[in-house]
């Protein structure tokens, strides 16, 4: 009986919870199944990492459209250049969205 009991708390705190999500986002486009990609491209940054962002912003600017996927591929690993800094080179795979409500 007790083990019902917990069951039953846990459900219902489970149900409470999924209230409090707003699926006005998920249901708000659709994803074209099409994946297209960017032109390969590099970025560099005084690290990894800020190479690696420097090339997601470089390559998400020129994607013509809103999107519900991105991917960026490395086609190198990042390494250290002459002037200090580092590099990467990649491209971006990406799924336009459509039919976005701005107020589902």
């Amino acid at each position: 009986m007790k083990r019902v009991g917990i069951l039953v708390v846990v459900v219902a705190a489970l149900a409470a919870s999924l209230l409090l999500i707003s699926p006005k986002y998920a249901a708000a486009c659709y994803c074209v199944p099409t994946v297209h990609r960017t032109a390969a491209d590099w970025a560099k940054g005084v690290t990894c990492t800020d190479a690696q962002n420097k090339l997601y912003n470089k390559l998400i600017a020129v994607v013509p459209c809103e999107i519900c996927y991105a991917d960026v591929v490395y086609t190198a690993t990042c390494y250290p250049t002459a002037d200090g800094k580092f590099k990467v080179d990649g491209y971006m795979n990406y799924q336009c969205a459509i039919n976005c409500d701005p107020n589902p």
